[in-house]
């Protein structure tokens, strides 16, 4: 609905945000102009006031913690997914979703310069290791951090860090053993590419799928701080 509204026109956050009854009087001007009926929305007067600080608040995160740039890629992730499953070239396809994995592990790291923006931190080159010890320093610590840690040790995290440590070197070759060639063993050999350790678009789409709700819960929970 938000969104409908700024692409007519119809609000300006910067006025709208700074006070509460700004949103009542946007509520009466918008109902003047049948918006809610020519849109086959009907609401409250208090639902509104709900939905519509509920969406500045997200705009106001954004701007303040630069929050744009994980959502950007956990954008460019799913778009990577949606081009690897759309084609059948094979060098395409892998390299559509080594861009996933790029992508995905991007937006870890943009997610940990929120972290440093919202605890008002000095870190540059954040890493999870890095925002515990100054939180530490300041007698204080980060629960987005203990949980990330636990899934940087075992968890979707870690399998995502493991592939992508795999897409910046070539993997190394198994020794070659002699055997017969046989036509299973010549089927194991076509199968058996040097791409097989890369996450397939079902995997990578689990992967972006945790992300993005972890994300969306610690944002939920990040209040002033």
């Amino acid at each position: 609905m938000l969104t409908e509204f700024l692409r007519h026109g119809l609000i300006d956050l910067d006025h709208y945000e700074k006070k509460g009854e700004h949103c009542v009087h946007l509520f009466c001007a918008l109902q003047q102009k049948n918006i809610f009926k020519s849109t086959g929305q009907r609401y409250s007067k208090l639902t509104f006031v709900v939905l519509f600080f509920s969406q500045v608040n997200i705009m106001t995160r954004v701007a303040r913690y630069h929050a744009d740039r994980t959502n950007q890629k956990l954008y460019f992730a799913r778009l990577a997914c949606q081009q690897a499953e759309q084609t059948e070239h094979v060098q395409q396809v892998q390299a559509y979703r080594e861009s996933a994995v790029f992508h995905l592990q991007g937006a870890v790291l943009a997610f940990l310069q929120e972290l440093v923006r919202y605890y008002r931190l000095n870190d540059p080159s954040p890493t999870l290791k890095s925002i515990e010890e100054q939180m530490a320093a300041k007698g204080q610590v980060s629960p987005e951090v203990n949980v990330m840690q636990q899934l940087a040790k075992a968890g979707f995290i870690a399998e995502l860090k493991r592939a992508y440590r795999m897409c910046q070197y070539a993997p190394e070759p198994s020794a070659p053993e002699p055997e017969d060639e046989t036509l299973s063993n010549l089927i194991i050999k076509v199968t058996q590419t040097p791409q097989a350790w890369l996450p397939d678009t079902r995997i990578l789409r689990e992967w972006h799928r945790d992300l993005t709700q972890l994300i969306d819960g610690f944002r939920n929970e990040m209040v002033e701080f």
